[in-house]
């Protein structure tokens, strides 16, 4: 016979809480990344833009206790990858 069923309690499981300025940053990263795509990825003004808010997300993200949790969640929402978020933080 095969071993007893595990019964998953979801005790070691993290959850993110609500959170409205988080929300607000993957919305207006979203857009201004769509933004950027539409004008061919290529202007300037488009990239600072997109830069410059997750610049201020990971600013933000850095002062949560559970920073690693938000930063997957921000790349899921936005689409964005970590290396792109990072990247974008050198400008």
């Amino acid at each position: 016979m095969g071993s007893p069923a595990t019964v998953f309690d979801g005790s070691a499981v993290e959850v993110i809480p609500p959170d409205k300025t988080f929300d607000n940053f993957v919305e207006k990263i979203k857009k201004a990344y769509t933004d950027q795509c539409q004008v061919g990825g290529k202007a300037i003004e488009a990239i600072v833009r997109v830069g410059k808010l997750c610049i201020e997300a990971r600013a933000y993200l850095s002062k949560l206790d559970n920073q690693g949790l938000y930063q997957h969640e921000l790349e899921k929402r936005t689409g964005l990858s970590t290396r792109t978020i990072a990247d974008f933080g050198t400008l």
